[in-house]
């Protein structure tokens, strides 16, 4: 599924221009590092981009991260092992929820999740061919005069499969992303003071620094993570 980034941090950088109101936060947790040129776009595993902006309605977060972080590989998943890999990690970033704590009284439901791999695309194409496949044996079984096709469809697995190795060959040697973007529905958006995470927490083999920056209707910041906590907006 496509992701949104560039629609999402091109607002965040126009309503920073444009409001003139909006000021950068000074608040300094004990587990937030602020670092005035923060350094976006390399791949290092460990590291990713967090990006929080809210607005009239709610929240729009968004991470950008090398698949390592997430999955702990960047290859294409090949064993039942690593496709179980994926599937816990794909359930754990839909879960926005556990994932972002809002105020109480802000009163916020996670709404729309887009997760950008190609790691987790080709794990959910897999599943569905899989599942098509035992269909088509099943209706094989019962249908004996069907025996040339299945010998035909198994001939072009075994082309599909050599081609899918190939690939994989090929996807050991390149950098692999995860770009998700979450929105969060507020009944009082107004309200959100804070936010806390647990990135860290969900994926603890992965995660050792996040470079953060969010933006309110009347502030915004930039700071480093390196553990879960209470992000405060600085108004």
């Amino acid at each position: 599924m496509k992701s949104n980034f560039p629609a999402i941090l091109s607002s965040i950088i126009l309503s920073a221009m444009l409001n003139p109101h909006v000021h950068a936060a000074e608040n300094e947790p004990d587990n937030h590092d602020h670092d005035e040129t923060v350094q976006h776009g390399s791949h290092e595993h460990g590291h990713a981009r967090l990006t929080i902006a809210t607005t009239d309605s709610g929240a729009e977060i968004t991470l950008e991260t090398p698949a390592a972080n997430i999955f702990g590989f960047e290859h294409l998943a090949s064993s039942d092992e690593e496709h179980h890999v994926v599937h816990e990690a794909v359930e754990k970033l839909n879960t926005g929820n556990s994932l972002f704590n809002f105020d109480e009284k802000a009163e916020c439901e996670q709404g729309k999740v887009d997760i950008d791999s190609n790691i987790a695309s080709a794990h959910d194409k897999e599943k569905h061919d899989h599942d098509e496949h035992a269909e088509k044996h099943d209706t094989d079984e019962e249908e004996k005069h069907d025996h040339d096709e299945h010998a035909e469809k198994h001939d072009a697995d075994e082309e599909e499969k050599h081609d899918h190795d190939e690939h994989d060959h090929v996807s050991e040697s390149t950098h692999s992303n995860v770009d998700v973007s979450w929105t969060f529905t507020c009944k009082k958006a107004e309200a959100i003071s804070q936010i806390e995470t647990q990135l860290f927490k969900a994926f603890p083999k992965g995660f050792e620094r996040l470079d953060l920056e969010w933006i309110t209707q009347t502030a915004s910041g930039a700071e480093q993570l390196k553990a879960d906590g209470i992000i405060k907006f600085k108004q």
